[in-house]
């Protein structure tokens, strides 16, 4: 399916989970910073990656804006710093509205609303997106593709 009018919240009672391939990103980890910038406003935000992955996620949030970095933390922040994005070397057991998957494997889908498989123009990147796709179609999620050639985004997206 492609994009869709549906909005990220809520999620009805035994819907299942949407999952956003999006595809021909530049650089993988510098578009999971971009896209939690944007959905942190919407919501919690878990990224899940392995450790390369979250170092450089960590470091392009300190600088993905000139004049302020992207609040963000390892794991579950401390009580009352309103940090939306978490970085996850495994997915926590608490779901957020929006996970963003830099792992090869798919995600475990229960108790997710929407998950972003995000897909560069690397042929490894395009094989696991395939795989992942047939995956999910066979869990039965709701599948939405984008691409950011065309700059399509999730509608979501606030």
């Amino acid at each position: 399916s492609t994009g869709s009018q549906a909005s990220a919240f809520p999620l009805a009672a035994g819907q299942p989970p949407r999952v956003h391939f999006v595809f021909n990103a530049a650089r993988w980890t510098a578009t999971a910073c971009m896209l939690a910038a944007r959905l942190q406003r919407s919501g919690t935000v878990h990224i899940l990656g392995n450790s390369t992955h979250l170092e450089r996620i960590g470091e392009w949030l300190w600088e993905y804006e000139t004049t302020a970095f992207v609040p963000h933390t390892v794991g579950e922040p401390d009580a009352g710093t309103g940090c939306r994005i978490m970085l996850w070397a495994t997915q926590p057991m608490n779901p957020a509205p929006w996970l963003i998957s830099l792992h090869t494997q798919p995600v475990d889908i229960n108790g997710c609303r929407n998950i972003i498989e995000i897909v560069t123009v690397q042929p490894e990147h395009r094989e696991r997106s395939r795989r992942l796709w047939r995956h999910y179609e066979a869990a039965g999620c709701l599948l939405h593709r984008y691409d950011l050639n065309h700059n399509q985004l999730p509608e979501e997206l606030p």
